[in-house]
């Protein structure tokens, strides 16, 4: 965002655009009539730089408005003039005429008494040279003048289609139109520097506080991972130390005589009797010495 403004200040410093037009008239055209010259007063203006590598008056894309300023005094010549044609050709780069406007124009009227009453005025900064008889004639020549990509025009050629006009000085105006964002950066620079502050502002603080929040939470499912943990660690530690008293105890307790569970104790009966010579004396001897053990 903030480079394509920065983009957009950048070209709207080329808004307005004034070439100063250096008109001739070509000597040899002598009138019939043997007295005058029968030329009409033309210029050539170049929109490159003195190397010709950087077109420095127009962007390709952009709409103009082509304005041509005749300054002209206001001289019996000239309001006897009448109207008169202006033409203007757009030239590109191998020279060829890609378009041309034509327009008519005429100097603004004035009655005499307007004229005396403006001398009578004015007289005393006409004689001291602040101020001068003259008209300014401004004639758009184009309105909506766009340049093309692949041919785009590296000069232009003015013409004034009368023979007797009288001009002090001529002007080539391009007034950028804009439109869309760059309107608005245009003709509310502080206002559309505000609203690029504000929106990245809040673009900047809303990613933070997502960046806040996806942090709260990975840290609060990595606490319940270590609680879990923790708490499966308590048991397992429990077990392991039930484990260990039971074992201990088994050990604290005395070994018991197994041979006592060998046989059952034997009651003798009163009258079992056995003789010295049987073959079960033998056994009755060893249960008798181990019930007494």
């Amino acid at each position: 965002m903030l480079t394509v403004l920065f983009s957009y200040f950048i070209e709207l410093d080329n808004t307005t655009t004034v070439i100063l037009l250096c008109l001739v008239v070509n000597t040899r055209n002598v009138c019939p009539t043997g007295t005058g010259i029968c030329s009409f007063p033309s210029g050539n203006v170049s929109f490159w730089n003195e190397q010709g590598t950087i077109q420095e008056t127009l962007s390709a894309g952009q709409a103009y408005t082509v304005v041509l300023e005749l300054e002209m005094p206001d001289s019996p010549a000239n309001r006897e003039l009448g109207m008169f044609m202006l033409s203007l050709k757009m030239i590109d780069r191998e020279g060829q005429v890609s378009l041309t406007s034509e327009r008519s124009a005429v100097l603004k009227y004035r009655s005499l008494v307007s004229r005396l009453f403006d001398l009578f005025v004015w007289s005393p900064f006409y004689f001291f040279g602040y101020s001068e008889e003259k008209q300014t004639l401004t004639v758009n020549m184009f309105t909506h003048y766009v340049d093309d990509y692949y041919h785009p025009s590296v000069g232009a050629n003015i013409e004034v289609h009368s023979y007797k006009i009288e001009i002090y000085s001529a002007t080539l105006n391009f007034f950028a139109n804009f439109t869309g964002l760059k309107y608005f950066l245009y003709f509310w620079p502080i206002t559309s520097a505000f609203l690029a502050f504000s929106f990245n502002l809040f673009i900047l603080s809303l990613g933070m506080a997502m960046a806040a929040f996806q942090r709260s939470e990975t840290l609060n499912n990595l606490a319940q991972l270590t609680s879990g943990e923790n708490q499966n660690a308590i048991t397992h530690q429990a077990k392991i130390t039930v484990s260990k008293s039971t074992m201990t105890e088994d050990l604290d307790q005395p070994e018991q005589d197994d041979d006592k569970n060998d046989l059952p104790l034997i009651q003798e009966p009163a009258d079992f009797h056995l003789e010295p010579g049987d073959d079960g004396m033998d056994f009755v001897n060893e249960l008798r010495q181990r019930r007494i053990n």
